[in-house]
C-alpha cells in the first residue's frame, strides 16, 4: 500500500510540474496578475502547498533606462541583487544580467554545495536541466521562495515548480552580496574579452 501511494504521489507531482510548465506564466508575454489565478486554479486538480510570496508589479518598458528595482529575475532574486547594484556594470543594452552563466560561474568558483539537511533559512536552491542551472530559490521554513519568469514570488515544495525547471537539485551555502557582486564583475569581464 505505501508502494501505491508514492506511486500515486510521483505522478500527482508529475502532473503538477507539467501543468505549472503549460501556463504562460514562466516566459515572457504571460501577464504577473495572472499568475495568483492560474496557481490556486491549479488547487482544484492537483494538492500542492504553492503560495503567493510577494506581489511583484509590472516594470515600466524599458527598466534599463529607469532607475526602477521592480524587473529582476530569480538568480537576481535569490542572490539579492537588484538592478540598482548592478546599473553601471550591465551596459546600455541591459543584455548582461545575471544569467545560467553566471550561476555557472557562480556555482564553480564561489558556493559550497550542502545537503538539504543542513540547509537553513536563505541557503540557495538551484535547479539543473541538463546540467545547466535553470532556475534558483532560497530556502524558507523547509519550502522554497523563487521568482518565477516574469511574475510574482512563491513559496512552494522543492519539486513544486514547473518542469522546464529540471529535476535536478542542489542546495549551498548563502554568500553575502558583495560576493555576488564581486562574481558579477568577473563575469562581465570575461563577457568583454
Amino acid at each position: 500500500m505505501a508502494l501505491m501511494q508514492k506511486l500515486v504521489d510521483k505522478w500527482t507531482a508529475m502532473g503538477l510540474r507539467e501543468a505549472l510548465g503549460k501556463l504562460n506564466i514562466i516566459c515572457p508575454g504571460g501577464k504577473a496578475e495572472d499568475q495568483v489565478e492560474a496557481i490556486q486554479t491549479l488547487k482544484k486538480r492537483y494538492s500542492h502547498s504553492i503560495d503567493i510570496w510577494k506581489i511583484i508589479p509590472e516594470g515600466p518598458a524599458n527598466f534599463i533606462k529607469s532607475d526602477d528595482n521592480v524587473q529582476f529575475n530569480c538568480f537576481m532574486f535569490c542572490l539579492d541583487i537588484r538592478y540598482g547594484d548592478i546599473k553601471e556594470l550591465i551596459g546600455s543594452n541591459g543584455m548582461k544580467i545575471p544569467n545560467s552563466d553566471y550561476m555557472a560561474l557562480l556555482e564553480r568558483n564561489y558556493l559550497t554545495e550542502i545537503n538539504w539537511g543542513s540547509a537553513v533559512d536563505g541557503d540557495y536552491v538551484l535547479y539543473f536541466l541538463d546540467q545547466k542551472i535553470v532556475h534558483a530559490g532560497k530556502v524558507k521554513s523547509g519550502k522554497v521562495v523563487s521568482k518565477w519568469g516574469n511574475g510574482h514570488i512563491w513559496i512552494h515544495g522543492v519539486l513544486e515548480v514547473p518542469d522546464s525547471y529540471g529535476d535536478h537539485v542542489k542546495y549551498y551555502k548563502r554568500i553575502e552580496k558583495a560576493v555576488c557582486l564581486k562574481a558579477f564583475c568577473e563575469w562581465i569581464s570575461q563577457l568583454d574579452n
